[in-house]
């Protein structure tokens, strides 16, 4: 039997499943940007699931992160978050942010409320 590998993040990711689509994110790297889903985040980075994913930004590149919570009759927009692209993949690309996320609370939350509203049908 195989044992999954150990995990090698440090910060705790809030469950994101298929809320994912109700947080757009995008990142800037000097005046282009790169729109996408938010697929994961902690407190010291993210993953963005780009909407081109043959178009990322170069590994190592300065950029900022906004990010938009879409409620049902509002929005929540968290800009000026600034970071360093990591990684990327076939699907997306990794940030590593400058500064623990001081919003991160309220990205958690938003997605427990949203997932408590699906699972009791609202």
């Amino acid at each position: 039997m195989n044992n999954p590998p150990p995990e090698r993040r440090k910060a705790f990711r809030p469950p994101f499943l298929s809320l994912s689509q109700l947080i757009s994110c995008e990142i800037k790297v000097n005046s282009r940007r790169y729109p996408g889903i938010l697929r994961d985040m902690s407190l010291c980075g993210l993953f963005v699931k780009l909407d081109d994913p043959g178009d990322v930004p170069e590994i190592s590149a300065s950029c900022e992160v906004i990010i938009t919570l879409q409620g049902k009759e509002s929005r929540l927009r968290i800009d000026r978050l600034h970071g360093r692209v990591v990684r990327d993949d076939d699907q997306g690309v990794a940030v590593s942010f400058d500064a623990p996320m001081e919003w991160f609370a309220v990205v958690s939350g938003f997605l427990f409320n949203t997932m408590m509203e699906c699972n009791s049908g609202g």
